[in-house]
């Protein structure tokens, strides 16, 4: 390795785990749900200036570094606990290295620049602890734009990127395990950051392209980094192959009632996109109103969420006809909707259908066993695919500060019953031993202020911001009403989950489903509806950041465990094992088994529906039921379109 170029370059810059198409949002990610809410020691190899470490050291794991450079090793010194300079062989042979052990060892960018990763990866096993972990990122020399380049006859270096100067290795996603398994490891998961080729620094012919492009279908031509995890390999394992891939396994189509919207987003975007990385696959998300009959050709599963209409019924229909398998996901038990609930009249009229698609698909997915018993009156193949969440932020503070206020968060995407703690936060707020703000998010804040409390009243959020906006909300305490109802009880603890790992502790109704998992006092605090009760219960966080700190954590720790997105993606994996498996009445489509005249069906069962008007009320009643931050996407989506036909 160039010694004296490296130590000239400067790696700089924000990190932010916003950001999801990004290698450090990827192993931050990784390494807390593995950490599940524990303490490790975690070593990153070629540790810059020290920021990923820092943030890592925030989260609360001990971080040590190895850097070359004497400037940035330097700088890593003030962020993190501790920094060896040098190079990773020599730290492997430094006394410091003999005497730790490691959870996790980070190569971020750094194995290309070794001369021989291999026997780097194999002396890192010494200091691995028995489950540690090594991850790595690593650029893809087979991305479209160094293949055009080669076709063109060039192989040009540049200062950073995939052809950055000081890269003596190349990999490629098969070059990578075979390196990982020469070294002792098995690799257990392969993700991967993907970038067009405008955005990775490489100038390319267009007209070659242009010309070359038909024949290149392969799944690494945009993948500008690959994120490996890696664990070492039992005694006298062979070596691994690569993970599948994603677009390598089954094909998921997911038709949602609207392609970006928040439980589309918990139920099917998030555990899916887990499941296309750890196991291989495609997903597909699409709006029901808005995906292209090649869609349904390309998959093998297709999935429709919550609803049920005479064009959905029309639709699984023609997707069977084409020998696809069709699974319907229900987060609530909307056979039987009370009538506070801003959807109760559309459910009543479409209940019929909706009864009819729970009979018709392959199998029907459901968030607890509650739901799961209610929907085994319409098909046996019910599955629990539990609502699962992670995080990307550091968690919310908890500190004594007489002129900092406790912020009390009341918040739901929908009508919800909360005239039952009306009482209890006026007391609170007229309480002179407190100092308490109150602020309300969607339909209750806007009912709360109706009845004369002082709250600051804020539109529903997108999923990711309202996760961020309760990390970054200190002192907080999570409020959630809930009535006791069959309905309610069928419901998930989703949102006591999403507070939760923001580090939010909360006060929830004694009812299911937060009884199944609060354990209370310890993870959270559970109260009757009454006033009394909830007064109590939050004024014992409100007037007590200890206590707030103590249910935090051990709540983020729970639910970093229980609710993993892991467990998500693995549910899923059983559920399209079994709508795939021989005999479940789906088969491959083919033309030879009659797939023209079947897509032509499906065509006509598409434009039959389409042309009646009812199968644009759901997307009506979303757009206007869920606010106007779908209005916000839609206009925002034409917009871009109108600069791009400039």
């Amino acid at each position: 390795m160039n010694t004296e170029k490296t130590d000239q370059k400067t790696y700089l810059g924000k990190i932010d785990l916003s950001v999801k198409n990004n290698s450090h949002t990827m192993m931050y990610d990784i390494i807390v749900e593995s950490a599940k809410g524990g303490n490790s020691r975690i070593l990153e190899v070629g540790c810059a200036g020290g920021y990923f470490g820092e943030v890592l050291k925030k989260r609360g794991f001990e971080v040590w570094g190895v850097e070359i450079s004497h400037h940035q090793a330097a700088e890593a010194t003030q962020r993190i606990d501790y920094v060896y300079e040098g190079s990773i062989e020599a730290f492997l042979e430094s006394d410091p290295a003999k005497e730790a052990s490691f959870d996790f060892v980070l190569f971020g960018d750094v194995l290309e620049h070794l001369g021989n990763p291999v026997e780097v990866l194999r002396a890192c096993a010494d200091i691995l602890a028995p489950e540690g972990v090594v991850l790595a990122s690593i650029p893809n020399v087979a991305h479209m734009a160094v293949r055009l380049m080669l076709l063109e006859g060039r192989w040009d270096y540049a200062s950073y990127g995939i052809m950055d100067d000081t890269h003596v290795r190349f990999f490629t996603r098969t070059s990578i395990v075979e390196h990982f398994s020469a070294a002792g490891y098995t690799v257990s998961l392969m993700d991967s950051v993907k970038l067009p080729i405008d955005a990775v620094g490489i100038d390319v012919d267009r007209t070659l392209l242009a010309a070359v492009r038909p024949y290149i279908n392969d799944d690494e031509q945009d993948v500008f980094q690959y994120v490996v995890a890696a664990r070492r390999s039992p005694t006298g394992a062979a070596p691994n192959e690569a993970p599948p891939m994603p677009g390598g396994g089954l094909k998921i189509l997911c038709l949602l009632p609207f392609a970006d919207w928040s439980v589309g987003n918990i139920r099917l975007r998030n555990p899916l996109q887990k499941w296309e990385r750890a196991y291989g696959g495609k997903v597909r998300i699409r709006s029901i109103f808005e995906y292209a009959p090649e869609d349904l050709v390309w998959a093998d599963v297709v999935i429709l969420q919550r609803e049920g209409s005479a064009f959905v019924v029309g639709l699984i229909a023609a997707v069977k006809r084409m020998g696809k398998a069709t699974v319907l996901d229900m987060d609530d038990l909307l056979t039987d909707v009370p009538s506070f609930l801003s959807v109760y009249k559309h459910t009543i009229k479409n209940r019929k259908h909706l009864e009819e698609a729970l009979r018709a698909v392959d199998a029907v997915t459901v968030t607890t066993p509650e739901l799961a018993e209610r929907m085994s009156a319409y098909t046996p193949n019910v599955h629990i695919v539990p609502n699962c969440a992670s995080s990307s932020h550091l968690p919310a503070r908890h500190y004594e500060a007489k002129d900092d206020p406790v912020t009390l968060i009341v918040a739901s995407s929908d009508t919800v019953r909360v005239e039952f703690i009306v009482t209890s936060l006026s007391r609170l707020q007229s309480d002179p031993d407190l100092n308490v703000r109150l602020i309300g998010i969607g339909p209750p804040g806007k009912y709360l202020a109706e009845q004369g409390l002082e709250i600051d009243v804020r539109e529903n959020m997108d999923y990711e911001k309202f996760k961020a906006f309760l990390a970054s909300t200190d002192n907080a305490v999570g409020v959630i009403p809930l009535d006791d109802s069959e309905f309610s009880a069928c419901k998930s603890a989703i949102k006591y989950v999403d507070y939760s790992l923001a580090g939010v502790p909360v006060v929830c109704s004694a009812v299911k489903p937060y009884s199944r998992v609060v354990a209370n006092g310890e993870t959270g605090i559970l109260v009757d509806n009454d006033e009394a009760s909830w007064f109590e219960g939050i004024r014992g966080l409100a007037v007590s950041p200890e206590k707030r700190k103590r249910i935090s954590e051990a709540a983020g720790a729970f639910c970093a465990k229980e609710f993993s997105l892991d467990i998500a993606a693995d549910k899923w994996r059983e559920v399209f094992a079994a709508v795939t498996a021989p005999g479940n009445g789906a088969s491959a489509w083919t033309p030879e088994t009659g797939g023209f005249r079947r897509l032509t069906h499906f065509l006509w069962v598409l434009a039959r529906n389409l042309a009646r008007p009812s199968a644009y009320a759901l997307g009506f009643r979303i757009v206007f039921g869920e606010g106007r931050i779908y209005i916000r996407n839609v206009f925002s989506r034409l917009k871009r379109h109108l600069m791009m036909a400039r």
